[in-house]
């Protein structure tokens, strides 16, 4: 279950599709949500006796801020959101989120990219991405095309392993009961584990569950997938990729954001799974 959110508006400058996806979770799930900005400037830019910025000017850009801050809690209560609040950081907006994220507990970090990549699809702020690798919870990604505030139909692709049960926990907490959950295995044998594991979720939950399987490599299996049917969101397993290849290309899970129409949310593993997922060890 989620019960805290956290929505940095620091890294983005579309906040709305961040808003909208916080928002509706927030308001299924029950679950506190907390707003953030972060004001921070260069050593240069406080030298000497008036700076580079004269004050007025960092004074007016901070008052902006406080103003969307205020904005964005006032939009989220009237949206149905009880418990919201929000903070303003100082210091380096990434290294600050992050402080947050180690030293409360929050289920979930809500970052927005809509910088468009040289050859097509989306690309990750430097800072976003910052957070996207260290965060110790799970992390909602969106883009200027996540336009749904209802997650009607969810793709959620599955193998084995214990991130994978932490995915279908996720998707299972956030899939309208009216909506359809789709579990995607891929590259593998599997078949009777996943109809299992479908049976188990349709009889637990009463929402429709269709399984797939497919064979070739999983993210290209995913990216197929999505083009082919319209998914409102794609619950995966985060796992943390140190291979030489990611090193020099960059994570599997970065290239799988690129790509994606719709919001992708990385689930981290609970420390006490539901019974129905216990079940399946």
């Amino acid at each position: 279950m989620i019960r805290k959110i956290l929505c940095p508006i620091c890294f983005s400058t579309r906040i709305d599709p961040m808003l909208r996806a916080a928002t509706h979770i927030a308001r299924l799930t029950g679950a506190e949500l907390v707003i953030v900005d972060a004001w921070h400037w260069l050593p240069l830019e406080y030298a000497g006796d008036a700076g580079v910025l004269p004050r007025a000017i960092l004074d007016t850009v901070a008052d902006k801020q406080q103003t969307q801050l205020a904005l964005a809690v006032r939009r989220c209560k009237r949206a149905g959101v009880e418990r919201v609040t929000s903070r303003m950081l100082a210091g380096v907006p990434s290294l600050r989120v992050l402080e947050m994220l180690e030293t409360e507990a929050f289920d979930l970090v809500v970052l927005g990219v809509e910088q468009p990549a040289r050859h097509g699809g989306y690309r990750m702020g430097a800072s976003a991405k910052h957070v996207f690798h260290r965060a110790p919870c799970s992390v909602l990604i969106t883009n200027h095309s996540t336009t749904v505030e209802r997650f009607e139909n969810v793709l959620c692709p599955i193998d084995d392993s214990e991130a994978s049960r932490a995915a279908v926990e996720l998707a299972c907490d956030l899939v309208e009961h009216t909506g359809r959950l789709t579990l995607l295995h891929a590259g593998g044998p599997g078949g009777v584990r996943l109809a299992r594991l479908a049976d188990d979720v349709r009889a637990t939950t009463g929402v429709e569950v269709m399984a797939v399987m497919r064979s070739g490599e999983p993210m290209r299996v995913v990216v197929d997938m999505v083009a082919e049917r319209n998914f409102d969101l794609v619950v995966i397993a985060a796992r943390e990729d140190t291979s030489i290849r990611a090193k020099l290309l960059g994570s599997p899970h970065v290239s799988l954001v690129r790509h994606m129409p719709c919001a992708v949310l990385f689930a981290h593993p609970r420390a006490d799974p539901a019974p129905m997922l216990r079940a399946l060890r």
